[in-house]
């Protein structure tokens, strides 16, 4: 085609109009072609939370939220998708448009639900692209004062008087599930499951006297053990929780090996740009490094990790195997 031609000058075969139009509009599928990230994030990012409003989780995501709208530039917004154990929220990224727009703000319950049953909604490993690694934390067994448990042994002798105790989870899937059900098989403790929605939710029923026990991470309660209206009996970390020095692990109680904490970290759809996620990765970094980030997550009872993809993606694979034989000792597997 001659120069003129191409500049949609007079043509033998085309009216000048027609090439025109069909010029801009390939210009205009080169400009938002997937390959054009250089202005991301053009509209608001959703960091999807797969619990309900109030717990550590959600916590976590409105400071990260905060601090990568002003480190990236654009807004960053939380939404709360709970329910099913976080399989709802966790599978509706995995089916999201690998665009940078969606990304999970994922916990243990990710590798859980898979653990526990073959028919989740997608594939730990396959369906997401990791960003990274943000914190950990422990689990904790807490009761309300009033209770009159002065450590783990009375609630265990308290829980075989009568019809047992009522317990109560983030949800079904969760750590604190499976590290409650493994005090049961451990313990010999009787007590049944109450599912929640978050971690909120389930602190809720502990105070207001629904349930006995609340098996949640240390982040949920760690306010209210401050203001002396929960006890925490036991951590499930390996050593003493330095925000709760006091409290024995459940390895020091004698339960051999039993340590179950919770991560907590950023993944986006599988088939995310890779320079999405790679400023992603920076400036997640970035801002769990800052004084002000630090000091705020720590408060609320979080170890921060800070480490990238690579980290993130072991941390997974290993907790698949993990949970995966705590799921099959608590007959929990689901086929």
């Amino acid at each position: 085609m001659s120069t003129r031609n191409r500049h949609c000058g007079k043509v033998k075969y085309a009216p000048r109009s027609i090439l025109c139009a069909a010029a801009a509009l390939i210009a205009g599928m080169q400009v938002h072609t997937p390959f054009a990230h250089a202005a991301w994030p053009e509209r608001p990012v959703k960091l999807i939370v797969a619990v309900a409003a109030g717990g550590p989780t959600d916590d976590l995501a409105r400071t990260l939220a905060n601090g990568l709208s002003e480190a990236l530039g654009g807004s960053f917004v939380v939404e709360n998708r709970g329910g099913g154990g976080g399989r709802i929220g966790i599978g509706a990224v995995a089916r999201a448009d690998p665009d940078g727009y969606t990304i999970l703000v994922a916990a243990s319950s990710l590798t859980i639900s898979v653990a526990m049953s073959a028919a989740t909604p997608y594939d730990a490993e396959k369906d997401f692209a990791p960003i990274a690694l943000i914190a950990t934390t422990p689990s904790a067994f807490s009761v309300t004062p009033k209770l009159g448990a002065k450590d783990l042994q009375a609630l265990i002798d308290l829980s075989k008087r009568g019809d047992g105790l009522n317990y109560a989870t983030p949800g079904t899937g969760t750590v604190g599930h499976l590290a409650a059900e493994l005090l049961k098989i451990r313990s010999g403790i009787v007590m049944s499951h109450v599912a929640h929605t978050g971690a909120g939710p389930s602190l809720q029923s502990l105070l207001s006297g629904s349930v006995q026990l609340l098996a949640t991470p240390v982040p949920s309660v760690q306010a209210q053990v401050e203001a002396g209206t929960v006890k925490v009996l036991a951590v499930t970390s390996e050593n003493r929780w330095s925000k709760l020095p006091d409290v024995p692990t459940m390895v020091e109680l004698g339960y051999k090996g039993f340590v179950a904490d919770t991560f907590f970290g950023l993944l986006a759809p599988a088939a995310t740009a890779p320079e999405i996620l790679a400023k992603m990765t920076k400036a997640t970094l970035d801002v769990l490094r800052k004084p002000d980030t630090v000091t705020r997550l720590e408060k609320l009872g979080y170890d921060i990790a800070a480490k990238g993809p690579a980290e993130l993606s072991q941390r997974i694979t290993h907790e698949l195997t993990q949970w995966r034989d705590v799921a099959k000792q608590a007959g929990l597997v689901v086929k």
